[in-house]
């Protein structure tokens, strides 16, 4: 359970980061909290998909040598 875990524990990571980056950007937009200018201009969910593709392939070079 724990290993299958970890094997997939960078694209969780990418993945809640970004959920948590739309959470805060929606919760800005109502008014609830006051995030800084500087966060609103990173293009986080496009960062998070370059990195989950060079993920993927890294782990398919990574069985093509296995």
């Amino acid at each position: 359970m724990f290993k299958e875990l970890v094997k997939y524990l960078p694209e969780l990571i990418i993945l809640l980061i970004s959920l948590l980056y739309n959470i805060a950007r929606m919760m800005s937009d109502l008014g609830y909290i006051k995030v800084p200018s500087w966060m609103l201009s990173i293009d986080v969910p496009n960062i998070a998909m370059l990195l989950i593709l060079i993920i993927l392939i890294l782990k398919m070079l990574g069985e093509k040598d296995v």
